[in-house]
């Protein structure tokens, strides 16, 4: 079995590495305390890549940190240790742009294997205990009520007088009663009543218009902003709200491949391994591989240990494909004459012997 590590988060600052893969110098019963040993931690990404006694990344290698006996418990297949702030910061500070190295001392010799942050139990900054004051929003207050505008009463009828002419003509004696009045007054009557029709239909249409609400400008609905895509984060979100089961998780980690979205096929493969799923894994290290190539967007970095780590998990699931990758990455790895060699000549073997042809295919190449 091969050696694996992960760095699991319990809180604010603090977290447990577990290693698996190893056989404890002593052995007891699990939760049994072992000898002690010393760590050291690498990233990939810069010059100052070993993790120094004081937090901070160095350059020198010369920077082991010692474990004693009482800090470390066997667990089913491995040991497992408690660390603090001063590992769990600076990790996390650089977390997104590297992989991780971590090399296991003791009396007997060194093993040094990918150290990978867990995902069901991620990392928190020590900062995280500390909470953040609650600052209360300021109560709206209502916007004051415009009275509206007077409606301005319409302007008085002007008063037509009448034609002189017809003054003298109603200072005549009447001849009957049933008699016609004058034409001439007769107009001067309806020329007023069409002069009152006209201001009072110009004072409604006056109001009607002050009244109406107006219509939002060409300009402004021309102007809304489009619709803005949705980001990578609240795709997942909204995927994951709908607790899918393992078997919908995969399929949508293929197709976030297949559509070059790699950040969201990793998050999604992780969901899958968390499951339980072998597939999952195998493509996690198909696309951690230094050896496969790129496909999308990403800020994914390559990594031949995190690789490894992935494929380690398919293959002792058994997948064939998983064990001969992870049988080919240990043999480019490592000299002839270490124990990660023959390892990948064994895993060769196991899938050589469920059918895998290029298995056997590089076994002979190998001579073996």
């Amino acid at each position: 079995m091969a050696v694996k590590a992960e760095i699991i988060g319990e809180g604010p600052g603090i977290a447990h590495i577990r290693v698996s893969g190893i056989t404890p110098p002593v052995a007891g019963p699990v939760g049994a305390p072992v000898a002690d040993y010393a760590i050291q931690i690498q990233r990939n990404q810069s010059p100052d890549s070993y993790l120094g006694l004081n937090g901070q990344w160095q350059a020198s290698p010369d920077c082991w940190h010692p474990l004693a006996a009482r800090d470390i418990t066997a667990v089913a297949g491995g040991i497992e240790f408690l660390v603090g702030q001063q590992f769990v910061d600076p990790i996390l500070t650089v977390m997104a742009q590297n992989a991780f190295r971590l090399t296991l001392r003791a009396a007997e010799g060194s093993t040094t294997t990918a150290l990978v942050p867990s995902t069901q139990h991620p990392l928190l900054a020590s900062s995280a205990r500390h909470e953040a004051p609650v600052i209360s929003a300021p109560i709206p207050q209502p916007k004051p009520v415009e009275p509206p505008a007077p409606v301005v009463p319409p302007a008085p009828p002007t008063i037509l007088k009448a034609d002189p002419a017809d003054q003298f003509q109603a200072a005549a004696p009447a001849l009957r009663n049933d008699a016609p009045p004058p034409a001439k007054s007769r107009k001067g009557i309806l020329l007023a009543g069409i002069a009152v029709i006209v201001l009072l239909s110009g004072a409604a249409v006056a109001a009607y218009l002050h009244f109406k609400p107006s219509p939002p400008p060409k300009e402004l609905a021309a102007s809304a902003p489009a619709a803005v895509p949705q980001s990578t984060r609240e795709i997942l979100e909204a995927f994951m709200k709908g607790n899918p089961d393992a078997a919908t998780i995969v399929a949508q980690a293929d197709k976030m491949k297949s559509d070059g979205n790699i950040d969201a096929a990793v998050y999604l493969y992780r969901q899958g391994t968390d499951h339980g799923d072998a597939h999952s894994a195998l493509q996690l290290g198909m696309l951690y591989d230094p050896g496969e190539a790129g496909a999308g967007a990403s800020t994914l970095t390559k990594s031949s240990d995190t690789a490894a780590f992935w494929y380690g998990k398919a293959a002792d699931a058994g997948l064939a494909e998983a064990q001969r990758r992870l049988g080919i990455l240990l043999i480019k790895s490592h000299a002839a004459d270490t124990d990660d060699y023959k390892n990948g000549i064994t895993l060769l073997k196991a899938a050589g012997k469920q059918g895998d042809a290029d298995a056997t295919a590089k076994l002979k190449e190998l001579g073996q």
